[in-house]
């Protein structure tokens, strides 16, 4: 699966993420993308520093067209923009300002080469003599209608963009869908699948978790839910025997103002508060997005995202899905569509 493109659909969120995730990765071909109404940006900042790009796109700092238009003062925002949202974006679910499509290649390349052959018709000649109707180093095939970049680099978006030695593994499913193969519960809640489904049902007398028999350390998870409401539940992270760890609240509360994607810690209060009711759908899927890396946590609701906190928490642990009980949740049921996730290899690629 492709980590490196990705693609903002905050109205989505009833999709299961790491399903959104691999269909960006089909973009197509015909699609127009537009300049964004940020572009203009681009002209304030210097050209030819990619520094900010690389981190990310690893291979990029040696590909053929980077480095000649590099040679040339001409960076990557010089064509995609200032990409701020894109940048900042830890999940990678944000494409940077401009992309371009198959169709739109050839027109974006002429706004600067307008004769690209002109001086060189013998060697261009000479060269498709060579590949035409052949596969190329870069994956693509040389025909009749190939555009620039079938013959120039391996500047494509269909291809993974970072190193090997950096790949990380796949998304796996958490939840088989089937049965709770994997987890084990404790206290009063009664959970069941129902229609592939973990379907969670609160207790009058106590609350009830469900904890993931793996123990994890630096991940990328996505957990789709809806809730019938009223409701109070949550999402364990890194969960000790002897510790609970902090949880990621699923909520709604009026005094004071928090609602869910906020960051709690069991008898401590919230270490992250989301004051955003509106990215919340109280009556249908949601989808919450959660990275956890070192000590550092992040979240997005709904592909928004909500905010990081850093936290003192062991090193690994369990994940784990709550529910409150009591007479107030009596009866509330919490429901799992898909729990999601990717674990991470490294500690030093998010900002502090």
């Amino acid at each position: 699966m492709n980590s490196s493109v990705r693609v903002r659909l905050g109205l989505m969120a009833a999709i299961p993420l790491a399903v959104i995730f691999s269909a960006w990765l089909l973009l197509d071909s015909t699609r127009v993308y537009p300049p964004a109404a940020g572009a203009a940006e681009a002209a304030k900042v210097p050209q030819a520093d990619n520094g900010l790009c690389y981190v990310c796109h690893l291979t990029l700092a040696e590909e053929e067209i980077t480095t000649s238009h590099l040679a040339e003062g001409h960076g990557c925002v010089k064509c995609h923009g200032v990409s701020r949202d894109h940048m900042h974006d830890e999940m990678l679910m944000t494409t940077p300002d401009r992309l371009y499509g198959r169709r739109q290649v050839d027109a974006m390349c002429g706004e600067c080469h307008e004769e690209p052959h002109e001086d060189v018709e013998t060697q261009v000649s000479d060269f498709l003599e060579q590949w035409r109707d052949k596969e190329r180093p870069n994956g693509r095939a040389v025909t009749e209608t190939s555009i620039c970049t079938d013959c120039h680099g391996t500047h494509n978006i269909d291809k993974d963009l970072k190193a090997e030695s950096h790949r990380e593994p796949e998304w796996t499913a958490a939840f088989n869908g089937q049965d709770l193969s994997g987890w084990r519960p404790a206290g009063k809640a009664k959970w069941e699948i129902r229609l592939g489904r973990i379907v969670a049902t609160a207790a009058a007398d106590g609350p009830g978790d469900l904890w993931s028999e793996t123990r994890y350390e630096n991940y990328l998870l996505a957990v789709t839910f809806r809730g019938d409401w009223p409701l109070y539940a949550g999402i364990w992270l890194r969960a000790a025997d002897a510790a609970e760890g902090p949880r990621v609240e699923i909520f709604q509360r009026d005094k004071p103002a928090a609602f869910t994607g906020s960051v709690g810690l069991p008898g401590r209060g919230l270490a992250l508060v989301n004051l955003r009711e509106d990215l919340f759908d109280a009556g249908g899927w949601n989808t919450l997005s959660i990275e956890v890396r070192g000590n550092r946590i992040a979240v997005w609701l709904n592909a928004a995202e909500v905010g990081a906190v850093c936290l003192d928490m062991p090193e690994k642990g369990r994940i784990g899905l709550h529910i409150q009980g009591g007479p107030a949740y009596q009866d509330a049921q919490l429901t799992i569509g898909e729990i999601q996730i990717q674990e991470l290899s490294g500690v030093g690629e998010s900002p502090q």
